[in-house]
């Protein structure tokens, strides 16, 4: 099928239409609300440019090419049956493509047909065998193209024979593994921003400038032995032995201590899969089940608006990886695919939401490169980092992501940590929390996370008593940093409270850079360290968006796993083991997704006051209620003759009694 076939089976009428990178907004929507599924998922697979990819890793270096059915429609007819509501599993890959109309089926080069009523029965059973055989076959060629792993699956093994294969990848290790790795997120990814690609240019220009990335547990089909440890454990323990000493003789025996299991364990069919266990705040630990950890970069609109939305929550990142095991560079390469697919299409994406888990990750496993990237993160912190972070710089201090005044009073630091320990209530905080503003130094170097050179940029600050930064207050000090002892502070903080400053040799008092000039430096390293964040914490435009995209994600990574859509949660939709095969089958049913939401979104968008679409939501707790029902007086009381008598109910017979 063609890209103009695409387009008139839609409702288009130009025939002239070479594919969906041309189609206008119009073209866009009628294909969105009017094209089958199927003919939708070659429209998504065209829009994502991965059909190259695909048959360059598919097809052998020598010999013919592939002819008739090919993976691209293996992974078309994927995102169709997810679309449907069904697993996207070989016999009903195999059936529906081969159930495409004849002339269609033809053009695309499918010559096989699928058995029909007056088919023998011995016959069906070939013909189906040998259509399920083929679509097995394709998507195991990009299996095996984009798989690091090269070990024996399928079938329970030793923990012994796990090692081996670790210690060959340790010992061999030349760039494969991260090469095909890189290779299965980029089609992932390619694959589930193709469907974005899709959606209305002036609809997408409704989507806001951050995106929110959290993990969801995603099962796999085989079953976990009690002592399974990852083919991820194995492969880190034989690198970290690799790169400590020399192999000796007991290396295999260094490995098992390493994974702390015995010689008897014995590990899955599926050795990249783990136990997903979750660890509450309380420190209780919740075991979800044997599968994968997939993680996920949602979008939604820009303005926030309760009840409604201007634009439908969509995947635009997507990555697959053992449970626990590499959060932080999973998702680094996410933000890198976000913000490479936003650079190319005009969107600026600057501002990544997470939860409290991301803060607690290595600098350079998380914080550094999302700072390279020019994205600030907001998130959540814990008990134990509320308050003062520990870090200052000539007389600013970072307290909860964002730099203060090291003059501003205790009680205003511990605001968030008071009300955490039940200490004040809701009111007193947001006192406190208003309260803080006085202090909060003044950036006079822009928002911009990156200088003109990439790198993370240091930001100029000014004392908040500046001109410029429109407070009206006075500093308690003057330029020496000797507190003033006239009546003009304007701080609500008494001279008697302020904090001494640290002396010289001489014995002459230190008057820091932001006391002593009139702006000061404050290295982009130390905002790394200390957890910056894009807004002061707890504030209203951090509620407002923290709150939105944390509630978009959750939402999302529950419609994901809906029962009557694409089950990523269900075990038993993907029967398929290994993470390049979850991950390829996870990308068409996230892509299908896309595709779902967005054809929701436009069948009950409506044209809002200021022109743009917009879907309502009917708020919880504020629907009108049912007025009381009156009382009626005896008058209005129908009398006994009028009321119909009632039916008089009808006596069964038991066994015994019929005749």
């Amino acid at each position: 099928m063609t890209a103009s076939n695409i387009g008139m089976e839609a409702g288009l009428t130009d025939a002239a239409i070479s594919s969906p990178d041309t189609w206008t907004d119009g073209e866009k929507a009628g294909a969105l609300l009017g094209g089958q599924a199927l003919t939708l998922a070659y429209a998504a697979i065209q829009s994502s440019g991965i059909a190259e990819l695909v048959q360059d890793l598919t097809c052998k270096p020598r010999g013919r090419k592939q002819r008739g059915l090919t993976t691209v429609d293996v992974l078309a007819a994927c995102i169709a049956l997810s679309l449907n509501g069904r697993a996207p599993q070989f016999r009903a890959i195999a059936e529906l493509l081969h159930e495409m109309p004849e002339v269609e089926r033809i053009a695309r080069g499918i010559t096989r047909p699928w058995p029909t009523a007056s088919t023998s029965q011995a016959d069906a059973r070939r013909m189906k065998r040998a259509a399920e055989e083929a679509v097995r076959r394709r998507f195991e060629a990009l299996v095996q193209a984009l798989d690091p792993y090269e070990g024996p699956r399928n079938h329970r093994m030793e923990v012994g024979s796990l090692i081996g294969v670790a210690q060959k990848h340790a010992a061999a290790d030349d760039g494969t593994m991260a090469a095909k790795r890189a290779q299965l997120i980029r089609l992932m990814n390619s694959l589930v921003q193709g469907t974005v690609d899709l959606v209305p240019s002036d609809l997408l220009g409704q989507m806001g400038s951050a995106f929110a990335i959290d993990g969801t547990f995603t099962p796999t089909w085989a079953t976990g032995p009690k002592g399974h440890r990852p083919f991820t454990a194995a492969l880190a323990a034989a690198t970290g032995l690799q790169e400590s000493s020399a192999v000796e003789e007991g290396a295999a025996d260094a490995i098992l201590r390493g994974m702390k299991r015995t010689a008897d364990a014995v590990i899955s069919a599926d050795p990249e899969a783990g136990w997903y266990i979750r660890q509450e705040a309380d420190g209780n630990t919740e075991t979800k089940g044997f599968g994968y950890e997939a993680h996920l970069a949602v979008v939604t609109d820009s303005d926030g608006q309760t009840g409604s939305t201007s634009f439908p929550s969509l995947v635009v990142g997507l990555s697959i990886d053992t449970p626990g095991f590499r959060p932080g560079p999973n998702a680094i390469e996410i933000a890198k695919s976000v913000k490479t697919w936003g650079a190319s299409r005009s969107i600026d994406f600057r501002i990544g939401v997470f939860d409290a888990l991301y803060p607690l990750l290595d600098i350079h496993d998380f914080k550094r490169p999302l700072r390279e990237l020019g994205v600030m993160p907001i998130h959540r912190l814990r008990q134990d980092q509320l308050g003062a972070s520990g870090v200052s710089h000539e007389g600013a201090s970072l307290i909860e992501g964002t730099w203060y005044c090291a003059q501003m009073p205790t009680h205003l630091v511990n605001a968030n940590k008071d009300r955490a320990a039940d200490k004040i209530d809701d009111a007193q905080q947001a006192k406190r929390l208003a309260g803080r503003e006085v202090y909060r130094m003044y950036r006079v170097s822009g928002d911009d996370v990156l200088d003109k050179n990439g790198h993370p940029k240091d930001h100029r600050y000014e004392c908040p008593s500046s001109r410029r930064s429109g407070r009206q207050v006075t500093c308690a000090r003057d330029e020496s940093g000797v507190p003033r002892t006239d009546d003009k502070t304007g701080l609500p903080l008494p001279p008697l409270g302020i904090k001494a400053l640290p002396l010289l040799e001489d014995g002459k008092t230190h008057a820091p850079a932001a006391c002593g000039q009139r702006t000061f430096q404050i290295p982009a390293s130390l905002s790394i360290q200390g957890r910056e964040q894009a807004h002061p914490y707890m504030s209203a435009e951090w509620r407002a968006t923290n709150n939105r995209f944390r509630s978009t994600n959750e939402g999302k990574n529950g419609s994901v796993k809906d029962p009557t859509a694409e089950r990523i949660g269900t075990k038993g939709v993907r029967r398929v083991n290994g993470m390049a095969a979850n991950g390829i089958l996870l990308a068409c049913q996230i892509a299908a997704s896309n595709l779902r939401a967005t054809k929701n979104f436009l069948v009950a968008a409506e044209v809002g006051e200021d022109g743009r679409l917009i879907r309502r939501y009917p708020q919880r707790g504020k629907r009108p209620l049912t007025p009381p029902r009156k009382p009626r007086t005896s008058a209005q009381r129908p009398t006994e003759a009028a009321r119909p008598p009632a039916a008089r109910p009808q006596r069964r017979l038991s066994a015994r009694t019929r005749v």
